[in-house]
Parts: structure tokens; sequence; C-alpha cells
């Protein structure tokens, strides 16, 4: 059904985390997200974030921090998984903090993407926007089983709240239910280049406004049609879609002039020197 409405607006809240809904920040293991990247974004989110780390991306946050006085304000509420990547100073760092929740968990049928999704699903079914780094790095099979967790998240939103957001350094990716979304991009932030990518199954039917190449009806489908290497023309986009897609986007964190380079080496606000 074309029934649900969702309005997004992440830029948005990554730059006033008062604008999300009770924001929680993922950290996988992947390779992706440097050490000072991470930094920078903890230190842009502030503190009312509520961090999980995934196994060894408690090692991510644990390096990305100058010491452990930022270790003690920024430690994860909990951190899940196998517990076969944290290394054994990190994790008995975590520990000896005595408010760090550690969850191992070694069912080899879910991977701990899936695994931090469970811990976090057992606390509320309040609405959540959950920012996920760490998901991208050099291994495509781990972002195929990424996006898999994300695609199954989207038909669980309803039940238990949790919205996902999957944020690298250039670009964030979601995927959209079936029904309308209003995206709303965040000017200097955001774009303009953006995709909208079915993966895993035919969409039927895609409208959108906003875009500098609009859909009016079309059918896309991985391997026929896809929209990649879009621009985004509007303060809102708006989508409305039959089934399950990926929205992908530029965005530059910080990166207020909008140069195409991303932010790295700039005397922004993201400069975590400054």
């Amino acid at each position: 059904s074309m029934s649900s409405f969702k309005i997004h607006r992440v830029a948005s809240f990554l730059r006033c985390p008062t604008l999300a809904r009770d924001p929680h920040l993922l950290i996988l293991n992947g390779d992706g997200p440097s050490t000072t990247w991470v930094r920078a974004l903890l230190h842009q989110l502030g503190l009312s974030w509520t961090i999980i780390c995934a196994d060894g991306g408690s090692n991510r946050l644990f390096d990305a921090l100058e010491d452990d006085v930022a270790r003690t304000v920024w430690a994860p509420k909990q951190i899940c998984g196998d517990l076969d990547s944290i290394r054994e100073p990190v994790l008995r760092f975590y520990r000896s903090l005595g408010s760090v929740e550690i969850y191992e968990n070694s069912d080899q049928d879910r991977n701990d993407f899936e695994k931090s999704l469970l811990g976090l699903r057992g606390v509320s079914a309040q609405p959540r926007d959950v920012v996920v780094i760490g998901w991208d790095g050099n291994r495509m099979d781990h972002q195929l089983a990424a996006l898999h967790v994300a695609y199954q998240q989207s038909e669980r939103e309803e039940q238990d709240g949790l919205r996902l957001y999957l944020l690298t350094a250039t670009q964030v990716s979601l995927v959209l239910s079936p029904g309308v979304h209003q995206i709303v991009i965040e000017s200097g932030w955001e774009g303009p280049t953006c995709g909208l990518i079915p993966l895993g199954e035919r969409c039927r039917q895609v409208r959108t406004s906003g875009l500098r190449w609009n859909l009016d009806g079309s059918t896309l489908e991985f391997g026929k049609f896809v929209s990649s290497s879009n621009e985004v023309v509007e303060p809102i986009v708006e989508v409305e879609c039959s089934d399950r897609l990926v929205w992908t986007c530029d965005l530059r964190i910080g990166d207020r002039v909008g140069s195409v380079d991303g932010w790295e080496g700039k005397r922004g606000w993201l400069d975590p020197t400054l």
C-alpha cells in the first residue's frame, strides 16, 4: 500500500541533534571511516546520542578518541556481538567503567549488525533514529550484508521504531519502505548527487519531485533500470514508491561551502583540532 508517510532529515539532526528522535549511533567494524572522521563526527554529535558498538566497532570508537577521559565521556551504552574482533585492552577498559552493557552473542546465523539491533529492540518500541557508521570499507560482502539488514529493518520499523541511516564519510543511504517519503535536504551539506537504487526487488512504480531527472511512475529494477547520478534541485525531495528502494545522497558533514573534495583538510567546524 502507498499509505505510509515519512519525513527524513538526517543532515538536520547531525547538525542539530535535538531534531532527532532519541538518536543512536551504531558503530560497526568496517574499515571505511577514518579515526579522524569518527572523532570529528562524535564532536559534532555531542553527548546526547546513545552509542552502541558491534563487536570490533568498539575498537574504532576507542581509537578515535584521544584519551581515557574522552573515551569515558563517549562510552558506548552497549557492546554486542560474538566479541571475537574487540581487542583485549579495549574490552578491559570498557568493562572497567562498569556502565557498559556487554552482550556476547555467538549466533552464527546473525551478523554483528543484526545482533546490535536485537539489543536495541529489547529496550523500547519508541521511534529512534539510528545512524550507522563502519558498515562500509574494503569488503563488498559486508556492505551488501549491511544493506540486507537495512532492508529487513525497514519492514520492522512499524513494530520496533528503529529507523536506520547508513552513513559514510561522503554519503548517506537509507531504505525507503513502500509509501511517500519527504527527504529534507540541508543546503551545503547534502547533494547534489543522489540515486534511487532498486536493490533486491523490483520497484514497480516510482514518482519523484525535487530531482533534476524526476521519475513519473517508472519501474526500477536491478539489471534493467536504476536512477544513479541523479541530482537534487529542491530543498525537499519527495519519493513515492510501491516497493522498497535505496535512496543515497552526497553528505558532506560540516563542509558548508559544498566543495566536492569533502571536508578533509578544511578549517571548518568539523576540524577536530579546533
